[in-house]
């Protein structure tokens, strides 16, 4: 059996793509994502996407982009993350 050989920053987009129907879920797993991306490059990059794919729509702009701006507001740095 195979697996998928799938970068952290793929499969954050994949999993906040699965999660975008709900507004907590979507918070919670954005915050997920940046702190298990340990490259601020990689951070960046994915703020970058999340903004450009869930902001596009009116309906769904204003909770989005309140979701984004809150969290990265924030510092969610992998120093920050503890295990």
């Amino acid at each position: 059996m195979g697996r998928f050989n799938v970068s952290m920053f793929e499969y954050c987009k994949i999993v906040l793509e699965k999660l975008s129907f709900n507004r907590l879920l979507f918070k919670k797993e954005y915050r997920k994502s940046l702190r298990f991306l340990e490259d601020p490059e990689d951070q960046t990059r994915f703020r970058r996407w999340a903004r450009q794919r869930f902001g596009r729509t009116a309906a769904r702009r204003t909770d989005v982009n309140s979701v984004l701006d809150a969290t990265d507001a924030k510092s969610y740095s992998p120093k920050s993350y503890s295990r």
